[in-house]
């Protein structure tokens, strides 16, 4: 090596330390080292020499650092620490460790050091040292620790059970959701075979989806099977199989299992970070090469603990991507921290606009797909001002859709870092719920159309056999008497057809007060046609009024279903009673597992003496589609939707019932003490209906059309007829009369009596409309307008007519 002389190269500070400099080490530059970052201080701190390298690490040049005190380089909070060091090199020869320097620009970095103090002969003591920047490399630590943590707390998050199993069965990981789940606890679970919990009767296809499973790569394969709990019970579960043998990672089929009574974070991304941490590992491992054996090993274990959290990450990673849920993680600044491939799809969000990462400019992008959008950022508004809250509600897509909604505050140890949004999809198992109440309600309406049938013959027969009479006799009192039955008759008719039109409704009706008492009297006629002949009905009602407020059309079917399965309880005939009775509650009422909290009720027990009910049937009787019947005998929703009925109207149901001793229901509902409340149906006005107005009315059955213009003509009106729309509009167009009232039935043949109206008032302004129709009122739109239900007194009809005109005077005086 060339030599260099010491006056040539050495600064001002070095030529007053002759015993510290350079010549003095008997090396001609420290970069000969091959170390980079060298120094020599004295032992009081001064620093004597700095290798280009070293300097640069801090932003000066070596004559900028040369004789200054080492503690001017340290940060703040560690010159305290100087002396012990000093003191430590001067005592035991050595010094190693980490330090944390300032730049010259005040950025702070992390070198570690290994220091070796020197004395020779007839020469000053001094320290040299050489150390490495492994700033960047605590930063990538940190990283992976933190990522660590975020997905453990994801997984423990989660409600599905997620596991990881060997391809003979054994189970090597589960997760933390099995304890609250089936009861077990993981360490119990591990090592066992996971079909030692599948129902016997699921084993089979069980196996068959595992061995498919092995024979494909990636294999994914959704199916239901019963799991054992650890009280020994079996519950639903929805299995999804995943092949990930072949990630080193994961090296196990991961299965996910869902209870039924509830994609990778982008692997271009995982990868990207994944070699970038490569590319860094092996700058790092190039810069520290040349340092000492103990910094070496130091960094031999800090790359296996960098391997141990990247395994975590993936097995994390999959397990998030393997759930059916859709998976936000946001941190507190409003930064999208990671989805799932799930999340996007569900939410149609364009990959461009998760990439940006801002939670704000996804939530502008969703918030028009929702009915209620004010409602949904109401909620997230709400949850990212209280961080520890916890939230589930329901989202209504515009396109029909509906999400179920979870959200949970993310933490590490007790400090609350972000939030996890879950979205779960229920559209069909929504639609599919609406569709079979239908059904079941449809079913109980067939179930009665040969009561009905029955009813309407021997009314029919009435009718008939008083017309044959009217036709024969000349005695007044006969002809009156045959007339009054026919109008009993029709009315009966009436009576039964309006039954069956809120029985067989879709729409939800608004609750009302009444008498439970009434309510049975009225359908005992339809129950005995129920039932049957071999069946003995007995009604008991109780002493005193027994008011409820409740959908009277829901009750009716609540108490129809009720009685259809006692029916079918008791094949070979019996005795089934319904009685009300006003019970006070002192203290709770328990029956099985369900319990009525004290208060005043109004009881309606159902009792039969059929079959009864095992145990088994007892405990899954309200569940949906559960049915113990005979494939198309029944849908399961029967009980379900009395259930129902009886929860929305605030009340409660127990069930007593034993194999051979029949079955009792108690429906509990508040009782009401407002029978002054209670709107009485008024009879037919028999005020005067006279006029001298001009009516147009419009209907397309013949009969009727005849007998309503010969009532209305006999009240001294000018009427109009017309059997169909386009025939009333062509009247209105010759007619120079003015029309006061439009009278017309909703459903015709050619348009809608809505759509004759809304043309006959851009002509005739000043006309009234009254509609008329055989459905029910939901026909009508517009609650304001006046509306006569099919059928009708004659006597109604003109006082409807006479009460519009007479206001539409008063409005216009």
């Amino acid at each position: 090596m060339k030599e260099r002389t010491h006056s040539a190269h050495a600064t001002p500070t070095q030529r007053t330390s002759p015993d510290h400099g350079k010549t003095a080490l008997n090396i001609s530059d420290p970069d000969d080292f091959g170390l980079g970052l060298l120094c020599i201080h004295a032992l009081d701190g001064h620093l004597l020499s700095v290798s280009p390298a070293g300097a640069k690490v801090l932003g000066y040049k070596p004559e900028e650092m040369v004789g200054r005190r080492m503690q001017d380089f340290l940060h703040p909070d560690v010159r305290d620490q100087l002396p012990a060091y000093l003191d430590k090199v001067q005592k035991d020869g050595t010094a190693s460790g980490l330090i944390r320097v300032l730049t010259k620009s005040g950025e702070e970095r992390i070198l570690a050091y290994s220091n070796i103090s020197r004395q020779e002969p007839g020469k000053a003591a001094y320290v040299l040292g050489h150390a490495a920047d492994i700033t960047d490399l605590k930063k990538a630590e940190q990283q992976l620790r933190t990522a660590e943590q975020r997905y453990r707390h994801l997984l423990q998050c989660s409600s599905d059970v997620v596991t990881i199993a060997q391809p003979n069965g054994s189970i090597q990981f589960i997760s933390p959701a099995v304890q609250g789940v089936l009861g077990y606890s993981p360490r119990d679970v591990v090592g066992r075979n996971i079909f030692d919990y599948v129902h016997p009767d699921d084993v089979l296809i069980a196996q068959e989806t595992f061995a498919a499973a092995l024979q494909t790569a990636g294999y994914a394969s959704s199916i239901e099977v019963r799991v054992r709990k650890h009280d020994g019970d079996y519950t639903p579960f929805d299995i999804v199989a995943n092949n990930l043998l072949a990630i080193p990672a994961v090296a196990g089929i991961v299965i996910t299992a869902k209870d039924l009574s509830g994609r990778k974070v982008a692997e271009r991304e995982f990868e990207k970070e994944k070699e970038e941490l490569k590319t860094r590992d092996r700058q790092r491992a190039a810069e520290l090469a040349s340092i000492n054996q103990k910094l070496i090993a130091e960094i031999n274990e800090r790359e296996q603990t960098e391997n141990a959290l990247r395994e975590s990450q993936s097995l994390l990673q999959a397990a998030l991507e393997s759930t059916a849920d859709g998976i936000l993680v946001v941190d507190l600044q409003g930064k999208i921290v990671t989805t799932n491939g799930r999340f996007a799809g569900m939410w149609n969000i364009p990959e461009d606009v998760l990439r940006e990462r801002r939670d704000e400019q996804a939530l502008t992008f969703v918030v028009d797909q929702l009915k209620s959008p004010g409602q949904f950022m109401s909620k997230v508004n709400a949850l990212y001002a209280n961080p520890s809250e916890s939230s589930y509600d329901v989202l209504e897509f515009k396109d029909g859709r509906v999400f179920e909604r979870y959200s949970q505050p993310q933490t590490i140890g007790e400090r609350v870092v972000g939030r996890v949004w879950s979205f779960r999809d229920v559209t069909e198992h929504r639609q599919l719920e609406d569709y079979l109440r239908q059904a079941q309600k449809m079913e109980a309406i067939g179930r009665l159309a040969g009561g009905i049938a029955h009813d309407f013959n021997n009314l029919l027969m009435v009718i008939m056999g008083n017309c044959e009479e009217l036709k024969s006799s000349n005695d007044i009192a006969k002809i009156r008497h045959s007339t009054e039955e026919i109008l009993a008759a029709a009315l009966r008719a009436a009576s039964l057809t309006k039954q069956l039109l809120a029985f067989s409704r879709r729409q939800v009706m608004a609750p009302q007060l009444l008498d439970v008492n009434l309510t049975l009297g009225d359908l005992s006629k339809m129950l005995r046609r129920l039932i049957g002949e071999d069946i003995e009905l007995l009604i008991r009602s109780s002493e005193s009024p027994a008011y409820v407020s409740t959908d009277p059309a829901q009750l009716d079917q609540v108490i129809v279903n009720l009685v259809a399965n006692a029916r079918d309880a008791m094949p070979k005939g019996g005795r089934l009673t319904l009685q009300v009775q006003i019970r006070e509650l002192g203290e709770a009422h328990t029956r099985g597992t369900a319990s009525v909290p004290p208060g005043n009720y109004v009881v309606i027990k159902v009792s039969d003496t059929g079959t009864g009910m095992t145990r088994e049937t007892l405990s899954r009787m309200f569940e949906p589609f559960f049915t113990t019947k005979e494939l198309g005998r029944g849908t399961g929703l029967g009980l379900a939707t009395a259930y129902g009925v009886v929860r929305q109207s605030n009340g409660y149901i127990l069930v007593q019932s034993a194999i051979g001793e029949g079955t009792t229901f108690e429906i509990y509902l508040p009782r009401v003490n407002a029978a002054s409340s209670i709107t009485v149906a008024p009879n037919p006005p028999s005020g005067s209906c006279r006029g001298s107005e001009t009516i147009l009315l419009v209907e397309d059955q013949e009969s009727l059309r005849l007998l309503m213009k010969s009532f209305l003509e006999q009240q001294g009106y000018t009427v109009l007829s017309a059997g169909s729309g386009m025939e009333a509009l062509s009247i209105v167009d010759r007619c120079s009369l003015p029309i006061h009232v439009l009278v017309t039935d909703v459903v015709m043949p050619d348009i809608r009596g809505t759509e004759l109206a809304e043309r006959l008032l851009t002509c005739r302004p000043n006309a009234q409309v009254i509609y008329i129709s055989g459905y029910s009122d939901e026909e009508i739109n517009d609650s304001a307008v006046a509306f006569l239900q099919k059928p009708f007194h004659m006597q109604e009809l003109g006082a409807k007519i006479r009460q519009i005109l007479n206001e539409g005077h008063a409005s216009a005086a």
